[in-house]
C-alpha cells in the first residue's frame, strides 16, 4: 500500500492548528498553496496498523499531513492543482467525528490526556457503528480540539481495507453511517445556514483530493495542550480483525439509499421547524403562451 504525506512551503511551517492566541482566538489550518510530497509504502497484510501508526506518529511530529489518496507524481514545493489520481482505489477508511456530543465526557486538564484517553473516546463512537466495525482493529488519532471542552468528542479513527475500494462508494458509506445508526441520527443538527444537516460522520474523507491533517495542534498563550506528550495522541486499538471487510457493507448501500433519503428528509425537516424555519415552498406563475 503507498501513501503520500505532504509538507507544506517552509514559510507556511506545520499543517496545523494554533489554539490560544493571546486573544482567545484560534487559528485554522494554514492555507498551503506549495507542497512536497513523501511517498510512503508497507505491505497491509503483513506489517499492517502497526507500521502504519508509526508512519502517521513520525510525520504527524514533523507538521506533515496525510493525503487521502495519490498524486501522479511526486511534488517539490509545487501546486498540487490537478495532480490528483481519481483513478485510484483506497485501501484505508478515516472516520472523522468532530464535535460529537457525548453526556458525562468531561473536559481533560493540562497535561492529563494520555493514549488511553484517546482510546475510551475512539471506543465509544465505535459503539455507535455497524458490528461490521466493532471488531476491527484501528488507529484512533485525537483531533485539534480533543480534551478541550465537555461532552464534546473529536477524534479521527483510521481502519485498513481487506481490499481497497472505489472512494464514490466509500464516500456514500460514511455518508449513510449518519442516518443509520440511531445514536448518530438523533445527534445530528443544522449547519450555521440553517439550510442543511451538518455530518457527524465527515463523508468528505473519502474523496482523493481531502488533506488529512494528522500534526499537533500548536498553542498559543491562552492555550492548554492536554496531552503532556503529543505522542500520546495516537492510540492503536487492537481487536479480532486486524483489517476490515467493507466487501458486505457497501453491497448494502443501493439497497438502503431510499432509506438514507427518507431519514436524511425527516431530519432536515424536523430540525428546521425546531429552529422556526417554515418548509420552502416554491412558487409558480402561470404563463399563457398563444
Amino acid at each position: 500500500m503507498k501513501l503520500h504525506f505532504i509538507a507544506a512551503d517552509k514559510k507556511v511551517g506545520a499543517m496545523a492548528k494554533t489554539i490560544g492566541l493571546a486573544d482567545g482566538s484560534n487559528r485554522s489550518y494554514p492555507m498551503a498553496f506549495r507542497m512536497t510530497t513523501m511517498l510512503e509504502e508497507f505491505d497491509v497484510e503483513t506489517e499492517g496498523l502497526p507500521r502504519y501508526v508509526d508512519l502517521l506518529s513520525a510525520h504527524a511530529g514533523q507538521g506533515h499531513a496525510l493525503y487521502k489518496g495519490m498524486f501522479q507524481r511526486e511534488l517539490v514545493n509545487e501546486s498540487r492543482r490537478g495532480l490528483t489520481d481519481k483513478t485510484l482505489k483506497t485501501q484505508f477508511m478515516v472516520l472523522d467525528i468532530d464535535g460529537l456530543k457525548i453526556d458525562g465526557l468531561k473536559a481533560i486538564g493540562k497535561g492529563k490526556a494520555t493514549m488511553a484517553s484517546v482510546k475510551k473516546v475512539a471506543e465509544k463512537v465505535i459503539s455507535f457503528m455497524p458490528p461490521a466495525l466493532q471488531k476491527v482493529s484501528y488507529v484512533a488519532l485525537a483531533s485539534s480540539s480533543f480534551g478541550l471542552y465537555d461532552e464534546e468528542c473529536s477524534v479521527h479513527i483510521h481502519f485498513l481495507l481487506k481490499e481497497a475500494v472505489d472512494p464514490r462508494a466509500l464516500k456514500h458509506y460514511l455518508t449513510s453511517l449518519n442516518f443509520t445508526q440511531n445514536e448518530i441520527y438523533e445527534k445530528l443538527k443544522l449547519t450555521p445556514s440553517k439550510m442543511k444537516i451538518k455530518s457527524v460522520v465527515d463523508p468528505c474523507l473519502a474523496e482523493p483530493a481531502r488533506v488529512i491533517y494528522i500534526a499537533p495542534p500548536m498553542f498559543g498563550p491562552t492555550g492548554k495542550n492536554p496531552f503532556k506528550n503529543d505522542k500520546q495522541r495516537f492510540a492503536l486499538v487492537n481487536k479480532s480483525e486486524p483489517l476490515l471487510d467493507l466487501h458486505a457493507e457497501l453491497e448494502r448501500i443501493d439497497d438502503i439509499t431510499d432509506f438514507v433519503n427518507e431519514r436524511k428528509s425527516e431530519v432536515l425537516k424536523d430540525k428546521q421547524k425546531r429552529a422556526g424555519l417554515t418548509a420552502f415552498k416554491p412558487k409558480f406563475k402561470r404563463i399563457n403562451v398563444d
